[in-house]
């Protein structure tokens, strides 16, 4: 009886990130679960080996975020930027823009590391050492050594690499 009622409160507690976040994107992959009462920015750390995936914009460097009142946005923001589908695996830490980090990890990707990238909406995605930035290579300055906590605490992603023709 008492594996049951697990089993129902497992299913009931995950069900706000089982179902499609609409008909074109992915089904958010979540270990974890938060709401707020408050809307949010959400955001994924990806790591692959020492280095995190960051959006760069004016030459200066920030996170794929996303609103939102649940750890879905976070994955939504991803998707939406890069098209994949990432397992959320942690809650990380609150940053001081009042954003949410995730530990997000990614496996069997095919190329992710051929960087940089764009966005669809022309930002460019990088792979980079996050302890080789400051304070000042940054759109919120403040936010930077919660992001190099929450990275230590991600797991790396692993990347498949397709030879070419």
């Amino acid at each position: 009886m008492f594996r049951s009622i697990t089993f129902v409160l497992s299913i009931w507690f995950l069900s706000g990130c089982s179902e499609p976040l609409s008909d074109s994107l992915a089904t958010c992959r979540s270990e974890i679960w938060a709401q707020s009462s408050t809307e949010l920015a959400y955001a994924c750390i990806i790591r692959f080996d020492n280095q995190i995936l960051l959006r760069k914009t004016d030459g200066k460097y920030g996170l794929l975020h996303h609103n939102g009142s649940d750890i879905c946005a976070a994955h939504q923001g991803l998707f939406e930027a890069t098209g994949w589908n990432a397992r959320l695996v942690s809650i990380g830490q609150l940053i001081p823009s009042n954003t949410q980090l995730i530990t997000c990890s990614l496996d069997n990707v095919i190329d992710a590391n051929r960087f940089p990238r764009q966005t669809p909406t022309g930002d460019d995605l990088i792979l980079i050492d996050p302890f080789t930035l400051t304070h000042k290579d940054f759109h919120q300055p403040d936010d930077l050594i919660g992001i190099k906590n929450t990275f230590l605490h991600t797991p790396s992603s692993k990347s498949l690499h397709i030879a070419p023709n």
